[in-house]
Parts: C-alpha cells; structure tokens; sequence
C-alpha cells in the first residue's frame, strides 16, 4: 500500500518538473523574440539616432551591448554609435535604451561619449533656436503658438519616431 501511494507522487513531481521546463523554454523565446526585436529596431535606426545625437556628426558604424534586466520586467541596451565629427576626428556616443518585457521601446537615456558633447544637446539646441525664431514671428496666431511650444526636444522626439516605427511594422 505504501509503494501505491508514493507511485503517483513520483509522477505528479515528474509532470511538474516537464510543465515548469516548458514554461521556462516559453518564456525564453518570448525574451529572445523581444529582444531581437529591439537589436532590429536599434540597428535599423542607428544612422538615424545618430542625427539626432550629433546632428554634425558623420555615421561610421555601430554596436549593440548585452540586454540587461531590469526591475520591471523589461530589459536595457546601450547602442554604441561610431561616427566622424566635423573637424575629422573619430567619435562614439552610448545610448541607452529601455524596452518593455515585450521589447516596444518605453525610454532612451544618455550615456558616456567621446565627443566634446553629449548625446542629443547639440540638436536641443538646433530645435531650441528654431522654436524661437518662429515664435518670434508676430503673424503667428495663439493656436500655431501653443503647437510649436509642444514641439519636444530632440531625445523626445527621436523616442517618438521610433515607437511610432514600432507600431506601423
């Protein structure tokens, strides 16, 4: 009677054992489905976020960290972009990105570069200079005033454009 009884424990603890591999196999593909989907995202766009770092700057090449965890489930990559400033001289910027755990990208941070400034401030203040001539034109109206004052600045605006790219593939 005793060995009829620990029989079927054995194979209940076998079945849970091959249920929870499953499970982990599963949600192993769905981080490597996510995070490949933000390695194309990235790498797509690279040349692109790059002129909006460092609008000056000429594309060379870039490169992907590791994807790294994060406390709300989702996971970071640096996106190391090479490029040529205007004096010749060759550079790197990091970029930090932040993805959901399904990969759609939530946020972009600024990390370390080489160059004599950091990432998105050039072109902050490219977008800065050009919202104020405009709004300095005294035939704008109140309604054309407020849209320009909404115009986000640059790492906004690059955040934007590649979650609206995320959404329409």
């Amino acid at each position: 009677m005793k060995r009829f009884i620990q029989y079927p424990l054995f194979v209940l603890l076998s079945l849970t054992l091959v249920m929870s591999a499953a499970t982990t196999q599963n949600a192993d593909a769905q981080s490597y489905y996510a995070v490949n989907r933000a390695e194309n995202l990235l790498g797509n766009n690279a040349s692109g976020i790059l002129g909006f770092a460092h609008p000056t700057g000429t594309y060379s090449s870039y490169a992907l960290g590791e994807a790294y965890a994060l406390r709300n489930g989702g996971f970071g990559m640096t996106l190391r972009v090479y490029f040529e400033d205007m004096w010749g001289s060759s550079n790197y910027s990091d970029i930090e990105f932040y993805f959901t755990e399904s990969g759609l990208l939530d946020s972009i941070g600024s990390g370390r570069t080489s160059d004599g400034f950091p990432a998105f401030a050039a072109s902050g203040l490219i977008l800065e200079t050009i919202r104020y001539a405009i709004l300095e034109d005294d035939s704008l109206d109140a309604e054309s005033r407020a849209v320009i004052r909404q115009i986000p600045d640059a790492k906004s605006l690059v955040l934007y454009l590649l979650k609206l790219g995320q959404l329409i593939s």
